[in-house]
């Protein structure tokens, strides 16, 4: 009976009570179901207890993970956490106007640091920048800058162009560890820092320069006239003054500086009487543009028409401040923005390509101009691209735009797995590695790299004025650093006279010049010293496909100008997306032969080349001369090591429109018959169905046997042509489509719709047609905005 009774104790849970059970299994089975019931609660208790050992086992190794986890999380940056930049940018208080550099310096940052966001960011995180006016103020910059050293998102800081207010915040920027860009010339102000760096050349390397520059010139009793109090000022005389290669100073005048830039007459005249005593045969000037020329102008009231080397302000200021009298003699400076009448070829390509970028920058009205400007219009405008001081703006934009990029670049390298403070310390790092022969930074405006002095390593040209009404050019000679010191850079002045271009091909690229070549050989060079980079060669001899013979009757009687007549087929890199009213540029691209024999290319000014030549199916708009420079990558001393080598080359280049007169006879007028006939077919009455779509089928047929029969460019992205007859193909099978859903619907009851198909064929489709015709005139008459920026810019 006990079996039974188990056997019945295991079904409870199944059937609980049977119809037939008695009183006695009733009992049985109520002892079993205890039994059962206990047994279930140890069950549950067994189980609860293994839950619990793995909770807490489970709650052990999260435990354990999340402490192994915390180091790297707090010595790494906050996920998603932006990362800073500051930007220092120096407004004048008292005066009327913001310059437009203000603007620049902003818009081509904030331009950049969205780039940068778009690819990503930093590791993911956010690019934001913080921009900082001190308005020429020494204690605005000081707050400013611990504003900045204040924030926890900073990685680096860039801006501040002036060595006297600098001075007070460098020693504070270099205790936080931020890595910081500067435009300080004085290299001995942060010169202990390793963390700071400067994109100009140091005091230095400029002194080096005019040292030499002075003893080739044969002077022998140099003066120096700069303001005192002015860091910049005195460093710069002090080590002029120094022992050294080159003259020295015979005399330092420090004139007292007065807040609104005008000359103190009287230590002024004290200075000029002492010059004229002394004998001096060299001035060095460092009293900014304005009271440079007054200077300049008592010298030659004095008489003297000595050299005069501008070491703050600029000869083109000078001169239109002196207006009808200019200095009489000899006006040096460095040229801070490369080679006088060349442009800068690689932000040229860029305007080119952008086509809808901003470039003017107009100086707007400042929000602390004092009362005196209250008659002034907002905004002082710029119309010219070419304007000087719209030049100068986008260069000193685009060099912060560059600075930023540094940084930031050095910044995605690392990684933020780290702390903030190695972030920093690697960003300097990296910087440092910049290097003029071991490593390059390409920028928009210029390739950088840094001196072991961590100032701008490049070359500082001397640009001279020699006679007044004189464009202002290349000195004849020029100085680069090498590794033994400064070394003399020949110059050649190169003018490009276009005789014609003919058989432009868009699709293989090419184009056949024929011009004419003159230089003078004051260096010794000849035209065997220069390579036409962008020449077709021969796929058999390798040579250049390009013949010149020399056509001056009496060489070197023209005063040691030479002269040759070119012919050759050369590469251009056209931009077909306005084809076929689309505008090209055509290029003679020319570099130094012998890398390790460079030379400087002087162009004449713009306004003295041929402004009409032969061309065949084209028409010039503009011309200009660009200068860039090649890195090339060769051996070092070692195999092992890498060595880069800087080769400046230069573009003769001419912007033409192609003539689409053939275009419009061939196409364009045989497209509005076509579509003129189409829409003529809609007033055949419904009945006559099958001619209307006939009509209309013929017409879609001979729009693309005619798109099959004109000749087409080679290009991965449709042309206005191809969107021209994509738009006829789309106007005249809506015009198709909606005769069929009249036909259908007519007479059978749906009128209305019928009636709606109709109107919309008889207004609709000349609507659309008119649309696309004001398309193409529009890009006709506009031929590329990119190219017609490029002539704004030339002023032509």
């Amino acid at each position: 009976m006990t079996r039974p009774a188990t056997q019945a104790s295991g079904a409870v849970g199944g059937t609980i009570l049977g119809e037939d059970m008695d009183v006695d299994a009733g009992r049985i089975a109520a002892n079993g179901a205890g039994r059962a019931a206990a047994g279930a609660t140890w069950g549950i208790a067994k189980k609860s207890g293994w839950l619990a050992v793995l909770f807490l086992l489970s709650l052990a190794a999260l435990v354990s993970m999340l402490a192994g986890m915390a180091p790297s999380a707090a010595a790494g940056i906050e996920t998603g956490k932006p990362l800073a930049i500051a930007v220092l940018v120096s407004s004048d208080r008292t005066a009327c106007f913001v310059p437009g550099r203000v603007a620049a310096i902003r818009h081509f940052a904030t331009r950049r640091a969205a780039e940068i966001n778009r690819r990503g960011g930093i590791d993911g995180h956010r690019l934001e920048l913080v921009f900082l006016d001190d308005f020429e103020s020494e204690e605005r910059l000081k707050v400013n800058v611990a504003s900045a050293l204040a924030d926890e998102r900073l990685i680096g800081m860039v801006g501040l162009a002036d060595s006297t207010r600098g001075k007070a915040v460098v020693d504070d920027i270099a205790r936080s560890g931020v890595p910081f860009i500067s435009e300080i010339s004085r290299g001995d102000i942060y010169a202990a820092h390793p963390t700071i760096f400067s994109l100009v050349p140091s005091i230095r390397d400029e002194v080096g320069v005019v040292r030499r520059l002075m003893a080739d010139r044969g002077a022998t009793r140099p003066v120096f006239v700069g303001f005192a109090g002015n860091l910049y000022v005195s460093e710069y005389a002090r080590q002029l003054a120094e022992p050294g290669e080159g003259p020295g100073l015979a005399a330092i005048h420090l004139l007292p500086e007065r807040p609104d830039y005008v000359l103190d007459q009287a230590a002024a005249d004290q200075a000029i009487a002492a010059i004229r005593q002394s004998g001096a045969d060299f001035v060095l000037l460092a009293l900014n543009s304005g009271p440079g020329a007054q200077f300049a102008r008592k010298l030659a009231e004095a008489g003297l028409t000595v050299p005069v080397f501008v070491v703050l302000g600029r000869i083109g200021r000078i001169d239109r401040a002196m207006g009808a009298t200019p200095y009489p003699g000899a006006m040096l400076e460095l040229a801070r923005e490369g080679v006088p009448n060349a442009y800068n070829e690689r932000l040229m390509r860029r305007i080119w390509a952008e086509r809808d970028g901003t470039w003017i920058f107009n100086d707007s009205r400042s929000q602390t101009a004092p009362a005196a400007c209250k008659d002034e219009p907002d905004t002082r405008l710029i119309t010219d691209v070419q304007d000087d001081a719209n030049r100068r703006a986008i260069g000193r934009g685009v060099q912060y735009a560059d600075m930023i990029e540094m940084i930031a670049t050095a910044a995605i390298a690392k990684g933020t797995a780290v702390d903030l403070a190695e972030l920093r310390r690697a960003i300097a790092g990296d910087l440092a590695g910049y290097r003029a022969e071991r490593r390059i930074f390409h920028g928009w405006w210029q390739d950088w790299a840094f001196t072991a002095g961590r100032s701008l390593s490049d070359a500082m040209l001397v640009a001279e004025r020699r006679a007044p009404g004189a464009a202002i050019t290349l000195a004849a000679r020029q100085y680069a650093f090498g590794a033994t010191g400064l070394r003399p850079l020949p110059v050649m002045s190169i003018s490009v006279d276009m005789i014609r271009i003919f058989k432009v091909d868009s699709n293989e690229r090419t184009f056949y010049a024929d011009f004419y070549l003159s230089f003078r050989d004051d260096a010794g060079l000849d035209i065997s010293d220069i390579e036409f980079t962008n020449a077709v060669r021969s796929e058999v001899s390798r040579d250049a496909l390009v013949s010149f013979h020399r056509i001056d009757a009496a060489p070197g009687s023209n005063g040691g100008l030479k002269l040759y007549k070119v012919a050759g087929k050369f590469y251009f890199e056209p931009d077909l997306g306005d084809y076929p009213f689309d505008e090209q540029r055509f290029s003679l691209s020319f570099q130094p032969s012998d890398a390790s024999h460079p030379f400087l290319v002087q162009p004449p000014p713009a306004e003295l080349g041929r402004r009409s030549f032969d061309t065949d199916g084209w028409r010039p708009l503009s011309r200009y001369v660009g200068a860039d420079q090649d890195v090339i990558t060769a051996l070092g001393s070692d195999v092992a090591e890498e060595r880069l080598i800087q080769l400046y080359k230069y573009n003769a280049t001419w912007v033409m429109a192609r003539i689409s007169t053939d275009y419009a006879l061939r196409v364009v007028l045989p497209l509005i018959v076509i579509l003129l006939v189409t829409y003529l077919s809609v007033f055949i009455p419904e009945d006559r169905l099958e001619s209307v779509v006939a009509i209309q089928v013929t017409a879609l047929l001979s729009a693309i046997a005619l798109y099959l029969a004109i000749p087409k460019v080679d290009n991965d992205e449709a042309t206005v042509s191809d969107k021209i007859f994509v738009a006829c193909y789309g106007i005249i099978t809506l015009t198709l489509a909606l005769s069929i859903l009249r036909a259908r619907y007519h007479g059978v009851g749906r009128m209305r719709t019928a009636t709606l198909a109709g109107l919309a064929q008889l207004v609709l489709v000349p609507l659309l047609t008119l649309m696309l015709a004001g398309y193409v005139a529009v890009t006709a008459m506009g031929h590329g905005e990119g190219a017609g920026l490029a002539s704004a810019w030339l002023g032509q």
